[in-house]
């Protein structure tokens, strides 16, 4: 069986091994991995997951083609902020459990939630060991870039598609320059303080560095702490048949829960328009949740190899897909490449629209509907009040 597969490093072995150092907490570290991929293999149950993924905004400010969030497959329904006291209810249970980690991001931009940083300091205080979150970091002011790194956060990933003019189009309204320059001010902060964390993770989607990966990974490497991609994968689109992988099993259902804005739990961060729901925290405990009809029912499919035909969000999941292997040469190593059979990501697509389609038009750097424009007006006019 395949665990997590579908990320990968361009950092060399050193570079991986100094990025685990760094993370600290070492033996719970090594316990937390053991878990991790030894419970969904045997498919053995925790008493409750080691890792939590927790939505603090499900809204984003970019039009990325290739995102669920940003490019109009989510409702304006789906899209909102967790409150703290949800937040709070969420942490102080996981606390309890011995929770090992929680991510605080999964559809949308986490910073769009104004209490980021105090829910990040609360996790940390309250005894969570590793605390991450994943951002395009296109709303952060310098002031943000102070609290974050004063709020105890373990890791940050952020997105970076391309290079330069390419992520520009890619990640609109964001900006290449903007974004280099936010992450060696992180970096000075840092040295100031005379701190190691937060340490900072790029990750791109191989297909828009593939002309040339060398030149991604030099620009890169002496910035942050480690360079990733992710393996290309068709979820942007309506989901078609494509080959599937005999072996792979699901971990998530044995490692992680991840929980909505909105306090609605999932089995998956893959199911994006939120099509499985397996519990509601506002009503249950995440331990209740986790030891449901709902998700025993998930695992009991996973285990018949039924879960596809079975559940929406499995049936459009490119994570069971089957995998090739290419090699690519960066500097001296050779870095295996996995990409999934029949998943065509349409790179094409990947250079972002430019302009508006008829329906649409651009307000404030970004294309929205027509029907949309007042709704969004009002909360444009109320965000630049609040700053």
């Amino acid at each position: 069986m395949k665990i997590n597969k579908d990320y990968f490093s361009l950092s060399g072995r050193l570079d991986q091994l100094v990025f685990f150092i760094k993370r600290g907490n070492w033996i719970s570290h090594l316990i937390d991995r053991i878990k991790w991929h030894i419970f969904p293999r045997h498919q053995i149950v925790p008493k409750f997951p080691t890792h939590l993924d927790v939505e603090l905004a499900s809204a984003c400010q970019l039009r990325c083609p290739m995102c669920p969030t940003g490019n109009g497959m989510m409702s304006d329904e789906q899209k909102g902020i967790m409150p703290w006291w949800l937040f709070k209810k969420v942490v102080d249970e996981a606390v309890k459990r011995k929770v090992y980690s929680i991510k605080l991001s999964w559809r949308g931009e986490p910073h769009l939630n104004k209490s980021m940083w105090k829910m990040v300091r609360y996790a940390k205080s309250a005894g969570i060991k590793d605390v991450s979150t994943l951002s395009n970091g296109e709303s952060m002011t310098e002031k943000d870039l102070y609290e974050m790194v004063d709020s105890g956060l373990d890791w940050i990933s952020f997105s970076v598609d391309g290079m330069k003019e390419s992520y520009d189009r890619i990640r609109h309204p964001a900006k290449f320059e903007d974004l280099v320059a936010k992450v060696k001010k992180i970096v000075e902060i840092r040295n100031e303080r005379g701190l190691s964390k937060p340490l900072i993770r790029v990750q791109t989607i191989f297909s828009t560095i593939e002309h040339d990966p060398e030149e991604f990974f030099d620009f890169w490497e002496p910035l942050v702490d480690k360079v990733n991609f992710i393996a290309d994968e068709d979820r942007a689109d309506d989901m078609r048949d494509f080959p599937r992988d005999p072996d792979f099993v699901c971990p998530n259902p044995w490692q992680r829960m991840t929980i909505g804005y909105d306090g609605m739990v999932f089995p998956c961060v893959s199911d994006y328009l939120a099509r499985d729901p397996i519990g509601d925290v506002k009503k249950q405990t995440l331990y209740e949740v986790w030891h449901g009809e709902e998700v025993n029912s998930l695992r009991n499919a996973h285990k018949k190899k039924e879960a596809f035909g079975c559940f929406a969000s499995c049936h459009d999941c490119c994570h069971g897909g089957l995998m090739k292997e290419e090699e690519v040469q960066l500097k001296k190593r050779t870095i295996k490449v996995r990409k999934y059979i029949g998943q065509d990501p349409n790179i094409a697509r990947l250079g972002g629209r430019i302009t508006p389609q008829e329906g649409e038009m651009w307000y404030e750097g970004v294309i929205v509907p027509l029907q949309g424009r007042r709704k969004l007006k009002k909360s444009v006019k109320k965000r630049k009040r609040t700053k």
